[in-house]
């Protein structure tokens, strides 16, 4: 890539040195936090009220349904994560967003566990 009349830089220049304050910015050093509930239905508008409740309250962390095979067992996995910022605080509101969520699933009469080996850093 090249403006004209400069010589050609590589993508790889462009964000290794261009953007690299406003990727620290966003994602720090790369590290993140997740969880996964796995709650027993695949109707999304079922749970969507009680998502939307969580996503509210902690737009920090990225919270996303993940779809499973038509066929499969009646579930669908929901992905809590975080990017960027300390240690205990990613740890913590991942946390507190996924306890949110299970509070949600059980008020909205879902049963619902936690995908194991999810909970590390990254």
């Amino acid at each position: 890539m090249a403006r004209q009349g400069s010589p050609p830089v590589s993508p790889t220049a462009i964000l290794s040195h261009s953007l690299t304050g406003l990727l620290n910015q966003l994602v720090g050093a790369g590290v993140s936090c997740a969880r996964i509930l796995t709650v027993r239905c695949t109707d999304e508008s079922i749970m969507a009220p009680g998502i939307r409740r969580v996503t509210a309250r902690f737009p920090q962390v990225y919270i996303k349904s993940l779809a499973r095979m038509l066929g499969e067992v009646p579930e669908l996995d929901i992905l809590f994560t975080m990017t960027g910022g300390a240690a205990m605080e990613r740890r913590v509101l991942v946390d507190e967003s996924f306890a949110a969520a299970q509070w949600e699933m059980t008020a909205l009469g879902l049963s619902h566990r936690e995908k194991l080996s999810q909970h590390a850093e990254r």
